[in-house]
């Protein structure tokens, strides 16, 4: 783990005393789970905070954070009840100690000759064999302290060992729910993906029956040898997608003819059900009375259809943009014009 990600000692402070929001929570548990050094310094820490919390060295406001903290955590109480019983046993430990000590005070090896010349041999017998009796019994309290002393280790170790499995399964659990969803979520991208496809499929295959039309018309006109009207009011289509900078096919170019009296749009829509209407049209940045036709092709895509007079689009490059009734902009198109 970098030092720019490391999180700060007041950060690890509020972890530790289960005082960070639910995400910065996660984001901590993320490095405890990826950083092994980052989980055992942290382990270390909350060691420390229980050791000083047992012995009576937290005060104030960190003594009052510790125990609001033992309310949110089982496992940080048990370590406490573990810690005040060790600190109990070594007291009993030192306290032993203490009087063997004593004893030995009052007996000292130095008057022991003198102690002993002043008496009979089955008395000096005696005070001898009292004497063994007390080495042997310093040294099995001596080898029952050490016995005790690893025991207590290995069951810390046991213990640490418990909470970083018990980590690794809580980690692994989040991330196998996490892949779940980037698995649904791939799912459902991929359906929306597949009716986005059909549905542009379709406008592409009505768009291209329209042009081949028109070819055919054009064609019959140039044999006829006299220009042929094809209706009142001549109308040009086109089919937009919304405008991205850097995407392919996101700018169209039309070219009008002479006696095109108006220009039919099909703009694609990329919206949820939260669409309002009514839909307002902005063209080159002047609202334009224009009305708005939506059909609904997938659970995301619309089609809006609006009908332009040409003289409304500039030459060149004309910019296209859908609001909705909060005047909040839910489509930008680019359209090219040229007239011939």
């Amino acid at each position: 783990m970098t030092q720019s990600n490391s999180p700060s000692k007041e950060e690890i402070e509020k972890y530790l005393f289960h005082e960070l929001i639910s995400s910065e929570r996660e984001k901590i548990e993320e490095q405890l789970f990826e950083d092994n050094d980052f989980f055992y310094e942290v382990l270390l820490l909350e060691d420390d905070l229980v050791d000083l919390y047992v012995i009576g060295k937290l005060e104030g406001d960190q003594l009052a954070r510790f125990e609001n903290s033992l309310q949110a955590s089982p496992e940080r109480r048990e370590k406490v009840a573990s810690a005040q019983a060790l600190q109990r046993r070594i007291a009993e430990l030192a306290e032993e100690k203490r009087v063997v000590a004593g004893a030995l005070e009052f007996s000292p090896w130095k008057r022991l000759p003198t102690f002993i010349g002043l008496r009979s041999p089955l008395f000096q017998y005696a005070v001898a064999g009292l004497f063994i009796l007390l080495i042997v019994g310093i040294v099995f309290l001596l080898v029952e302290r050490r016995q005790l002393n690893q025991e207590i280790a290995r069951l810390n170790e046991n213990q640490r060992s418990e909470e970083d499995r018990r980590q690794e399964r809580m980690l692994q659990e989040r991330i196998q729910a996490s892949q779940d969803r980037e698995e649904e979520v791939k799912r459902q991208l991929e359906t929306e993906r597949g009716e986005t496809k059909a549905a542009r499929e379709q406008v592409q295959l009505a768009t291209s029956e329209r042009e081949k039309v028109e070819r055919e018309l054009e064609e019959l006109r140039r044999k006829r040898g006299s220009p042929i009207e094809l209706v009142p009011t001549a109308i040009a289509q086109v089919y937009l997608q919304p405008y991205a900078s850097g995407r392919r096919g996101s700018i169209k170019e039309k070219v009008l003819g002479s006696d095109t009296r108006g220009l039919a749009m099909s703009l694609e829509l990329e919206a949820g059900s939260e669409l309002t209407t009514p839909i307002s049209v902005e063209i080159n940045g002047k609202k334009e009375p224009i009305d708005v036709e939506l059909h609904n092709l997938s659970s995301r895509i619309w089609l809006a259809s609006i009908s332009v007079a040409p003289r409304r689009l500039a030459d060149g490059m004309n910019k296209i943009i859908l609001k909705n009734a909060d005047n909040d902009e839910i489509g930008s198109y680019r359209l090219i014009i040229k007239r011939r």
